[in-house]
């Protein structure tokens, strides 16, 4: 089987290679060459492209993701580590000042709670890197 012209080789976020082949009827046209491919032309191609045969394909650059995208990823994380902890925002906060009211009642200053209460500590870690997740989210303009 002769192979098509190709050009423009470049690496895809599947692993599998995207070119250019020139095909006879329609000219240049974009393809895959993929080795799980069910034609032989696909197989092949994607055999000598990564032999270097067809000359030198291109890493994959991953798209940079929007600031629409990145808000919605980081929502969506903090989100699954609420639903994970059943403890949303609010009952969290009121659940960390209770005990440090508490404990400050008692003679504990917050340091000696954190320390003393693996609860509290747990609690707090976990707000903590909630509240580092949202404060990046809301740096994202």
């Amino acid at each position: 089987m002769t192979l098509p012209t190709t050009k423009n080789l470049i690496y895809n976020a599947h692993g599998t290679v995207d070119m250019e082949i020139d095909h006879p009827q329609y000219g240049w046209i974009p393809f895959t060459a993929d080795p799980n491919d069910s034609e032989q032309l696909g197989r092949d191609l994607y055999a000598v492209a990564i032999a270097g045969t067809l000359g030198v394909v291109a890493a994959y650059v991953a798209p940079i993701p929007t600031a629409a995208e990145q808000k919605a990823a980081l929502q969506s994380q903090i989100d699954a580590q609420e639903r994970a902890q059943f403890m949303p925002r609010l009952t969290r906060e009121v659940f960390l000042t209770q005990m440090v009211a508490e404990a400050a009642a008692s003679g504990l200053t917050e340091p000696q709670l954190y320390a003393a209460n693996i609860g509290y500590h747990k609690l707090k870690d976990f707000n903590d890197a909630i509240t580092a997740l949202r404060d990046q989210l809301n740096a994202i303009v």
